[in-house]
């Protein structure tokens, strides 16, 4: 049998123990988004949604979705992917003719500047359907896999969220 005492000692021992782990973690955290924060100001890099402003609607049977690109960002022409959630399928679309860069990371790829633009036939899709892009700026930095989910109702755009 263990004394009440070594009980109480081993009480408090662990409950020290996880005070401070989630310090340490909550610290780490505000921590990583100060660096982020300092990053995106010392380079005036703009954030994700400022860099590439994405809108959607509908028009005579179709989705049209279109960007703008602010200056010196770029979109990747093979980083646009369209996912219907209902059907579980990637859907084709096209795309406008593109620049031809040589990227430092990717080597020769096709990018959008400024605006890009495309549709979907609105018999393709369903409810609800995840659109991706990926992008970066002049200054070399590029920004994660950006996702949207655009819900659809009674032919109009119910709303498009940021996944």
């Amino acid at each position: 049998m263990l004394s009440i005492n070594f009980k109480i000692h081993i009480f408090v021992v662990v409950f020290f123990i996880s005070f401070l782990t989630q310090q340490t973690i909550a610290a780490q955290e505000t921590e990583n988004k100060t660096l982020e924060n300092l990053l995106f100001e010392k380079e005036k890099i703009l954030n994700p949604e400022d860099a590439f402003i994405m809108e959607g609607r509908l028009e005579k049977n179709k989705l049209i979705l279109t960007w703008v690109i602010k200056e010196n960002c770029y979109l990747y022409k093979n980083k646009f992917f369209i996912f219907n959630k209902d059907s579980k399928k990637y859907l084709d679309f096209a795309l406008p003719n593109s620049n031809t860069i040589t990227d430092e990371f990717f080597g020769e790829v096709e990018v959008f500047y400024n605006f890009v633009e495309t549709f979907i036939n609105i018999d393709l899709l369903g409810t609800s359907i995840t659109v991706s892009y990926q992008g970066c700026n002049a200054q070399g930095y590029c920004y994660s896999p950006i996702q949207k989910n655009i819900e659809i109702k009674n032919n109009k755009i119910k709303k498009i969220n940021k996944i």
